[in-house]
C-alpha cells in the first residue's frame, strides 16, 4: 500500500481513530510516565542525600576537634584511664588523639545491600598543654 493510499484510508475514518493512530498509543505515554515517576524521586533523594553525607562529614570533623582542643586543654588536670606515648599519663607534651565516627544511613532506596550504610570518621590529633 503506498502512502497515499493510506493517508485516503485514514482520511475515511473517524476522527478519533485517525487521532490514536496518528499521535502515538496512551500506552506509549504511561510507559513514559512510568520511567519519569521513578527517576524524578531517585534523582531528588540522591540530590539531598550526599548534602546530608557532606554535613554529617563535617559535623564528625568538627566534633573530633573541638573534644581535641578540650583535652588539650584541660588534659594535664584531667584523670583518665590509659598512658601517654611517652609514659606519662596526660602530662603536658603528650600526643591527644581523638577518633569519631557514625554509621551514616543513606535514604536512597534503590542502592544494592551493604551500599545503604557508610562508616563517617574523623581523626584529630593535638598536644597537651
Amino acid at each position: 500500500m503506498s502512502d497515499v493510499q493510506t493517508g485516503l484510508i485514514l482520511d475515511m475514518l473517524e476522527p478519533s481513530i485517525y487521532n490514536t493512530v496518528t499521535s502515538g498509543s496512551s500506552l506509549e505515554y504511561q510507559v513514559e510516565f512510568a520511567h519519569v515517576l521513578t527517576a524524578i524521586p531517585s534523582f531528588i533523594l540522591t540530590t539531598m542525600d550526599f548534602p546530608r553525607l557532606v554535613y554529617s562529614y563535617h559535623f564528625m570533623s568538627d566534633a573530633a576537634c573541638e573534644a581535641t582542643r578540650w583535652a588539650s586543654v584541660r588534659g594535664s588536670t584531667f584523670t583518665f584511664q590509659g598512658e601517654c606515648s611517652n609514659g606519662l599519663d596526660a602530662s603536658p607534651g603528650c600526643l591527644v588523639q581523638v577518633v569519631v565516627s557514625y554509621p551514616y544511613q543513606f535514604m536512597f532506596p534503590f542502592l544494592p545491600k551493604g551500599a545503604t550504610t557508610w562508616t563517617v570518621s574523623s581523626t584529630a590529633e593535638m598536644v597537651i598543654s
